[in-house]
């Protein structure tokens, strides 16, 4: 490793790191409350039907219907 770092050239700018100073923000954002999903194996005759079910954008391959997570694959009507 040290010969690795002896041919590349140094630095232009520092970064500063510092894990000492950790900042500490309070949000008093109320959050909505999310979406009952049962749990895999429990979802016979559940359906997703809101974006929300679908969360950060996975889809349900056990729930055999069409879904669109994120709108995607969705025909604009």
């Amino acid at each position: 490793m040290a010969a690795l770092a002896s041919l590349l050239p140094k630095p232009i700018h520092t970064t500063i790191s510092s894990d000492d100073e950790e900042e500490t923000t309070t949000s008093t954002a109320v959050l909505a409350p999310r979406a009952t999903i049962p749990p895999y194996g429990q979802r016979k005759g559940w359906r997703p039907s809101k974006q929300e079910d679908f969360g950060d954008g996975g889809s349900y391959p056990e729930c055999h219907i069409a879904q669109y997570p994120l709108e995607m694959g969705r025909k604009k009507a």
